[in-house]
């Protein structure tokens, strides 16, 4: 069982809201234990023995603060009086000194203050105000209420939405571990290698161009491919395993032994490789494969995700991507601006781990792939390392391999939704790639957009 502190501040005018702020906290903590396994425990000067010392001149205040300095959450109550003068304290108030030392133990305290409106002057206006400007000046808001029952409302919405963002940590890092896994006791175990193709190699991994290196660190990454990069290293770094991320220009990767997370396989030669090897083995169905099909009489290629449905049926998947941007930005030539990104656009990726042993050893590491079709898929399958962790947590069976197909939504620069579609039959995917079906999803955005601006 976990307990979380929670500290309550205040001068002796708000004995009754402190005595609300307690039952608060022991309700909420007897939900919490029942469904998190954690206990809260509330703080207050009253429950406290004093400890004479004479060598303090403020003993109980000690003891007050050294209790206060050990909890996660700090809540301060204000109302007319500013609270007893401490010689020690350059004459602070006992409520003003809890104050400074909740600000310098932030972030890792968290600090919920409470004002109540007087009906008439503070008591001690002065210092009242001081106080108030210290606090506007150290960035601490606070709410204002005027009733015990305002109070109480306020308190227990607050209270129960600062646990709720600490058990979306927690489940987070719960999700994540059942989607990064890795074996303990190998070695090197804990630890992955990212890999992602630069972007001066082509679909095929040739290289475009010769690049004068003396006035280039590195080679440039595709913006989605950063952005999946981003949210997976941090995933990995969040359950406690190192990462390493580079190109896959690496040399001796082909030999390598260990987990490895492998981005953008239609550009990456070395996570086909890896990918063909898994295959190859035997014991394991691999459900996909991308290729560049022939789409129109022009020859013209589209890359294209084939697809193996639960009965064994192979799908074909294609990316609306290039026609969202066609119906949206028509005539868009030119230099980037912000317009551009106002858009409604859809993709797909495949997201995969399989455990593998290698020919040099028995120790199982695991192998990732994270493939859109184009790079918002990409994009959005690294953001289900992310924001949309649920949604893959949601799809998993348990099995150390898993295969899961994800359709991604795009909004105004950021990844508006992920979805599972593993199991949608082919007429699904034909229909997402029809003219009226797209159209009807931008004139949904575009409905939007418009209810935000006159909202």
């Amino acid at each position: 069982m976990q307990t979380k502190k929670v500290f309550v501040a205040s001068p002796s005018d708000c004995s009754r809201d402190r005595k609300i702020a307690r039952e608060v906290i022991s309700e909420l903590s007897a939900r919490m234990e029942s469904d998190h396994g954690i206990r809260l425990e509330p703080v207050l000067w009253e429950d406290m023995a004093p400890i004479y010392d004479p060598n303090n001149l403020s003993p109980w205040q000690d003891r007050i603060d050294r209790e206060m300095r050990t909890c996660d959450i700090f809540v301060g109550i204000l109302y007319r009086e500013y609270g007893t003068p401490i010689r020690a304290f350059n004459n602070l108030s006992g409520t003003h000194y809890e104050f400074m030392q909740a600000i310098a133990k932030a972030p890792g305290m968290k600090i919920m203050t409470y004002y109540k409106v007087p009906k008439t002057k503070e008591r001690q206006g002065l210092k009242m105000t001081m106080l108030k400007k210290y606090l506007a000046s150290a960035k601490v808001p606070y709410q204002k209420y005027t009733t015990s029952r305002e109070f109480r409302e306020r308190f227990e919405a607050d209270l129960e939405q600062a646990f709720d963002r600490t058990m979306e940590g927690r489940q987070r890092k719960k999700n994540l571990k059942s989607i990064i896994r890795y074996d303990s006791g190998a070695n090197a175990g804990n630890f992955f290698k990212i890999v992602y193709p630069p972007i001066h190699q082509t679909s095929q991994g040739r290289h475009q161009r010769r690049i004068d290196w003396k006035q280039r660190l590195m080679p440039d990454v595709v913006f989605e491919d950063f952005k999946a990069i981003e949210k997976i290293s941090s995933a990995v770094s969040l359950i406690g395993c190192a990462y390493e991320v580079e190109t896959s220009d690496i040399s001796g990767a082909e030999h390598f032994e260990g987990n490895a997370i492998w981005l953008c396989l239609p550009r990456n030669e070395l996570a086909q490789m890896h990918l063909k090897n898994i295959r190859s083995n035997g014991k394991r169905s691999v459900r996909f494969r991308f290729e560049d099909t022939v789409q129109d009489k022009n020859k013209a290629t589209e890359r294209t995700i084939f697809w193996e449905d639960a009965d064994g049926k192979e799908l074909s998947v294609r990316s609306p991507l290039s026609r969202y941007l066609a119906k949206q930005r028509r005539g868009a030539l030119g230099m980037w601006n912000i317009d551009l990104a106002n858009i409604y656009a859809r993709d797909y990726a495949v997201i995969a781990r399989f455990k593998r042993g290698t020919p040099y050893s028995n120790q199982p590491y695991y192998h990732y792939f994270i493939a859109g079709i184009r790079g918002l898929g990409t994009w959005g399958a690294g953001s289900c390392f992310g924001r949309w962790h649920n949604v893959l947590a949601g799809a998993l069976t348990g099995d150390d391999d898993f295969q899961v197909l994800v359709q991604v939504s795009y909004d105004r620069c950021k990844i508006h939704k992920v979805r599972v579609v593993s199991g949608e039959d082919q007429a699904y995917f034909d229909s997402e790639m029809q003219d009226d079906t797209i159209e009807r999803r931008i004139r949904d955005h575009d409905h939007l957009l418009v209810g935000e601006a006159t909202g």
